[in-house]
C-alpha cells in the first residue's frame, strides 16, 4: 500500500465517523483470529495525544490491526515514542506516519495558562513551552481559545519536523520514498480531522 492510499483510508474513515456513518470494520472475531494466525500488517502509524477524547481507531473508523498507535500527552515524540514509530517503519513497513493533535488539548492549555508542572510532566511542559513562546511571538493578538488551538497545531508541525531531523530510520525511509509524514488536527466537537500542510 502507498502512503496516499493509506491517507485515503484514514480520510474516508474519518468522514464516515464524523458524519455518523461509521462502518466499524475489522472488529469481529474472524479478524481477531486472522491477526493471531498471521501477525499484524498496519497500513499507518499514528502518534496521538493520550487524551481519552481522541480514540484513534474510532475517529478513523478502523479496526484491529489497521493502525499502529503510539500515544503520549501532547502527542510529543520522546525516545520511546520515536522508537515505536521506527519499529513501525523498519519492521512493519508502514508507508505513512500521522502526528495527530486535537482541540482543547489539556497539555497545551496547561502550559499556556502557566500551570505548575511536577515530576516527569515537566519534560512535556518544557517541550510545549517552546512552541507556545514561538506562537505568541508570531500571533500575539489571538484570544485565549484560538491561541491554544494555534499552539496545538504548531506543536503538531514541530513534532513532524523533529521526527524528520532526529530519527535516522525515519529520515532514510523518507529519502527513499518509502514513507510520508502528515500532520493532523482533530476537532473534538465535530469529530472532523483537519489535515495540516506546511
Amino acid at each position: 500500500m502507498t502512503a496516499q492510499e493509506s491517507l485515503s483510508l484514514l480520510k474516508d474513515g474519518n468522514i464516515r465517523f464524523s458524519s455518523g456513518r461509521a462502518e466499524r470494520p475489522h472488529q469481529d472475531e474472524s479478524r481477531r483470529i486472522f491477526l493471531d494466525d498471521n501477525g499484524q500488517n498496519p497500513f499507518s502509524a499514528v502518534l496521538s495525544c493520550s487524551d481519552s477524547r481522541v480514540p484513534v481507531e474510532i475517529i478513523f473508523d478502523r479496526g484491529k490491526g489497521d493502525i499502529f498507535v503510539v500515544r503520549t500527552a501532547g502527542n510529543l515524540d520522546g525516545e520511546g515514542e520515536t522508537g515505536s514509530l521506527e519499529y513501525a517503519v523498519e519492521h512493519l513497513n508502514v508507508p505513512l506516519i500521522v502526528i495527530l493533535g486535537h482541540s482543547n488539548c489539556g497539555a497545551v492549555t496547561a502550559v499556556v495558562d502557566h500551570c505548575e508542572a511536577h515530576g516527569r510532566i515537566k519534560s512535556i511542559a518544557c517541550r510545549i513551552a517552546v512552541t507556545v513562546a514561538e506562537t505568541e511571538h508570531v500571533k500575539p493578538s489571538l484570544n485565549h481559545r484560538d491561541f491554544i488551538d494555534a499552539c496545538s497545531r504548531e506543536n503538531v508541525r514541530k513534532v513532524v519536523e523533529h521526527l524528520r531531523l532526529e530519527s535516522d530510520i525515519i529520515r532514510e525511509a523518507l529519502e527513499k520514498g518509502n514513507l510520508k509524514i502528515a500532520g493532523a488536527y482533530y476537532h473534538i466537537r465535530s469529530g472532523v480531522v483537519e489535515w495540516l500542510d506546511r
